[in-house]
């Protein structure tokens, strides 16, 4: 039954698409397929035996050996980090990782799963500079711009909403200042008689229903 269980393990672990590795304190005695790649390495034979040091940047090093150790002791440490890889060749990748202490073959060993946080980091830069730049077009409007939430009755139908965000034109148009609006409800700031109400509820009806 053991046998079964460490054969469909090490099936599941050959074909993940993440890096999974099994150290006894930073010797490799066990790298998937994933992880080769993202080592940038030809084979697993590159890195079994080896000190998985060699792969992490010289600046990196003490560090990842003291952390390394402490949890091959059993030390109570986050099993979620970040961390880099140094290929042979000298280019890097941002990993982060996850690690666990299991029983292999008898012995005492730290699991670790790795993935490349490359795209991740490459989407957050890009969201960053979409932020930045959206941010510049909205506090340079000519216009009065606000960013609302609706709130909604049990029917569905829009009946406040609470101000997220105003632009510097709104402040001027309407002489109002930022921090005595922004979370303030609509109807707090304006008053909304029957009439208001049912013109509220037709301009934003239709965006509450999306």
């Amino acid at each position: 039954e053991n046998r079964r269980l460490r054969n469909l393990y090490e099936s599941i672990a050959e074909r993940s698409m993440d890096g999974i590795s099994i150290k006894e304190g930073t010797k490799v005695l066990y790298v998937n397929p994933a992880l080769v790649k993202l080592a940038g390495c030809e084979s697993a034979a590159d890195i079994l035996g080896h000190n998985f040091l060699e792969w992490i940047p010289e600046e990196d090093r003490a560090e990842m050996e003291r952390v390394t150790l402490l949890r091959q002791q059993g030390a109570k440490l986050p099993p979620f980090y970040e961390y880099t890889i140094q290929r042979p060749d000298g280019t890097k990748v941002r990993c982060e990782a996850t690690s666990n202490l299991i029983d292999y073959h008898g012995k005492t060993v730290i699991l670790t799963e790795v993935r490349d946080l490359t795209e991740r980091k490459r989407m957050e830069e890009r969201l960053k500079r979409s932020e930045t730049k959206y941010r510049h077009l909205f506090e340079n409007m000519i216009n009065g711009y606000t960013y609302l939430r609706l709130l909604i009755d049990s029917e569905g139908n829009p009946i406040d909403a609470v101000f997220l965000e105003i632009n510097p034109a709104f402040e001027k148009i309407t002489g109002l200042e930022r921090d005595g609006v922004v979370g303030k409800k609509y109807s707090d700031l304006f008053h909304m008689n029957v009439r208001d109400r049912k013109m509220f509820s037709g301009v934003f009806g239709p965006v509450a229903t999306k």
